[in-house]
């Protein structure tokens, strides 16, 4: 809602105060009025129509339809009470292209569809949560040709078939900046995030975990997009009987500077499974401390290629083989990379990796 309390002392300056400061400190070409100096009744006539004169052209200077300046594009304020709105989804809905919408600490309430391109700015992932009620369904959805970044917040409890955190729809663009995912689930693919069809999904200093699929990548599934994960952690997340307890791929994937640990499976890939029509490069980062009950525990591998750069494949496990990597088709290349510590063995089939033993 928006409402104007009279108060007194220090409040929030908001884009209605913008909006005022922009009409009354300045003339139409800019500059500041001039006082006028004038006396007597003859000189009032004068001065009162030089005022009417410069209010005119001011507003004049205005867009129709009570559309704000550009100088008063200040952010929208989202808090349970005294700002903008006291909900995201009516920010949102009310935002113009390019708009930031300020979320203050606090738990608030989705589904959200974001079907303009805007930026989210939370108080912080340990601040500002967003979730849903219980059934609520997908708690972020970016409909399709918007692009969207959402930093610092929590986005929790959201289920649905296809991913219960946040579904990126095809032809969208995401960018998640300091983000938690946690404790969403889906009844099909992609507990966390489902990043559809020539989408594009960047995730930069985030958390992906304890997110749940009953059918494949229980923290992400990548099913023909592409994403970047850029010191980003993905723990403790599960597929029940599909593949990916972590992160199931089939489009074009990177791992910079990240982790994949404590993922499980009931089916292949513990922590990664790279799908037939998956690129997935790893670099710099760690795949550690994932289970399988099939192969692969820390990454399988059905796509054309996997290559893993200066990176660490070690203490995973698999019910079957493979207890680091499987590779089933295509290759998996490792440059600079260890693998080791995996139970039953590294890499299977034996020889299958080159530079892989044990």
């Amino acid at each position: 809602m928006r409402t104007s309390t009279a108060i007194s002392g220090p409040r929030r300056f908001n884009r209605r105060d913008a909006g005022l400061a922009a009409v009354f400190s300045s003339s139409p070409t800019g500059h500041h009025t001039q006082h006028l100096h004038l006396k007597g009744k003859a000189a009032s006539r004068p001065a009162r129509l030089v005022w009417v004169a410069l209010a005119a052209a001011a507003l004049a200077t205005l867009p129709l339809a009570g559309a704000l300046p550009a100088a008063a594009a200040a952010p929208i304020t989202v808090c349970p009470a005294g700002c903008d709105d006291a909900t995201i989804q009516a920010a949102i809905t009310a935002a113009a292209s390019g708009a930031t919408i300020v979320i203050e600490a606090g738990t608030y309430d989705g589904p959200l569809a974001i079907g303009t391109s805007l930026t989210l700015l939370g108080a912080g992932a340990a601040q500002t949560t967003i979730t849903v009620p219980p059934s609520g369904g997908t708690v972020i959805t970016v409909d399709t040709g918007v692009s969207a970044t959402v930093k610092g917040v929590t986005v929790s409890g959201g289920s649905s078939s296809y991913g219960g955190g946040i579904v990126n729809e095809s032809g969208a663009a995401l960018t998640l900046k300091e983000v938690t995912v946690s404790h969403n689930s889906a009844q099909i693919r992609g507990g966390g995030i489902y990043n559809g069809a020539g989408a594009t999904l960047t995730a930069d200093d985030s958390t992906l975990s304890g997110n749940t699929a009953a059918l494949g990548g229980g923290a992400m599934i990548n099913p023909g997009g592409t994403v970047a994960l850029n010191g980003t952690t993905v723990t403790g997340n599960r597929s029940l009987a599909g593949r990916g307890g972590g992160i199931g791929n089939n489009g074009t994937m990177s791992l910079s500077d990240s982790t994949v640990t404590g993922n499980t499976t009931g089916s292949d890939g513990g922590g990664l499974f790279n799908n037939a029509d998956g690129t997935l490069t790893v670099s710099d980062s760690t795949v550690s401390g994932n289970t399988a009950a099939g192969h692969g525990g820390g990454l399988f591998n059905f796509g054309p290629s996997a290559t893993l750069t200066g990176s660490t494949v070690t203490g995973n496990t698999a019910g079957a083989d493979g207890g680091g990597i499987y590779l089933d088709s295509g290759t998996v290349t490792l440059q600079d990379s260890t693998v080791g510590g995996n139970v039953p063995d590294n890499c299977a089939p034996p020889g299958a990796v080159a530079g892989c033993t044990g």
